[in-house]
Formats: structure tokens, C-alpha cells, sequence
């Protein structure tokens, strides 16, 4: 059977299917992971007084890189320019603070070291 990409494409709409996008995921192996979660949603659920909640999260190996050239600002009928090389700085990480209602966050800069073999 032949489908046309457009008709594909209208199959794929009329179910609601995004087959280009995809998400990951990672399970716990963690034993004591029932027993963490239960204890985190006790204090969402019975906050002790006075609380303070905080949340916490990560993304790790950002590639710290920095442009050999300026940047060739855009004019008008003209886009933004830049060259393709740069220089590696290691990679650093984001950490992300929520503090209702507002979202504090510091990163913390690791320069990647080379690895000795013994």
C-alpha cells in the first residue's frame, strides 16, 4: 500500500501521533525508593509549622564552550552570524532552587580534568 507523506501525515494528526518527538526516562533501582517517596508527599501533605519547602534539581554536563569570534549582530534583512568553532571549558552545572514564587538558581562550574590510568 502507498500512502502519500501528506496523507501520513494526516493519519498521524488525526490520532494525535508525534512520532519525531520522544521523551526519556529512568527507573529507581533504589529498595528504599517507596519509603523516600512516601516520606517527601507526608510533608507536602502534613507540612510540620513553621515549614519551609524547598525543591531542588540538577542538569548536569552542560558543555561549558565560548566562541572563538564575535558575533556578527543582525541588521536589518540580515540574521545573526557567528562562526562554527569554539573553545571547550570543561562542562559545569545548573542547579535550579524553587522557592515559591520565585525561582533562584547558581551554577556551579567543574573544569574537566584529564583521566590517569594506572
Amino acid at each position: 500500500m502507498d500512502l502519500s507523506r501528506m496523507a501520513i501525515n494526516r493519519i498521524w494528526r488525526a490520532f494525535g501521533l508525534q512520532p519525531h518527538r520522544s521523551e526519556t526516562f529512568k527507573l529507581s533501582n533504589d529498595p528504599l525508593l517507596v519509603d523516600k517517596v512516601r516520606d517527601i508527599v507526608g510533608l507536602y501533605l502534613n507540612p510540620p509549622e513553621p515549614a519551609a519547602v524547598f525543591c531542588v534539581d540538577e542538569k548536569p554536563q552542560i558543555q561549558a564552550l565560548d566562541r572563538t569570534q564575535p558575533l556578527v549582530p543582525m541588521r536589518p534583512g540580515q540574521i545573526e552570524r557567528r562562526t562554527h568553532d569554539y573553545d571547550r571549558h570543561g562542562t559545569t552545572t545548573l542547579f535550579a532552587l524553587r522557592r515559591s514564587p520565585k525561582v533562584d538558581h547558581f551554577c556551579s562550574r567543574e573544569m574537566a580534568q584529564p583521566k590517569s590510568t594506572i
